[in-house]
């Protein structure tokens, strides 16, 4: 497979992130997929993987798992537009074609369309990173949650914030007949 000068650099700042969490922190990622499936899959094509997002490090066990079936490189996620601007690891990202939303679907909407379609379109598989919850579970947020559930008549969570489905729905026509396979993340931590 080809590589270009930003996934190469994108892999060199992410692959360093990547041994401290392997390393330094002795983190250990146990994958819970069919044998055969993962062999015939998993970094063979695109996919749009929807995760829950707990802790401020969520991010980088997804890289942990892209950087096990060799997608490291070409590993992408929603993020706040803000963080474009953090020296390194933000420019990385903002180089690296990660999907910038300012959190207001009226101006968010047409990134979406326009950089979902670019990313579908990558020659190589990619995988894009979603937290469909908005922000890191709290205390608060949770209680938030559940009030808005309560008023909407929608399930409580318990271990979750309901999740905002507005930029999940919107990326899907711009995947359609291009993206084969939605995956369905869960992370726990011990």
């Amino acid at each position: 497979m080809g590589c270009n000068i930003i996934q190469l650099n994108t892999f060199f700042i992410a692959s360093d992130l990547v041994f401290l969490g392997d390393w330094w922190s002795d983190t250990r990622i146990l994958l819970y997929i069919d044998r055969e499936e993962f062999d015939k899959y998993y970094g063979k094509e695109h996919a749009y993987c929807v995760m829950n997002h707990t802790y401020e490090v969520d991010w980088l066990i997804g890289w942990m798992t892209c950087n096990r079936i060799r997608l490291l490189g070409n590993c992408k996620a929603y993020a706040k537009k803000v963080i474009q601007y953090v020296p390194v690891l933000g420019w990385a990202w903002k180089f690296s074609e990660f999907v910038f939303l300012e959190r207001s679907f009226n101006k968010d909407k047409e990134v979406i369309n326009r950089q979902i379609t670019e990313l579908s379109e990558h020659p190589d598989p990619i995988w894009l990173l979603l937290f469909p919850e908005g922000t890191r579970f709290t205390p608060k947020k949770h209680e938030a949650s559940l009030e808005f559930a309560q008023k909407h008549n929608l399930p409580e969570l318990k271990h979750h914030l309901l999740p905002r489905t507005r930029g999940f729905i919107a990326s899907l026509p711009s995947m359609k007949g291009k993206v084969p396979a939605v995956y369905d993340i869960e992370l726990a931590f011990n």
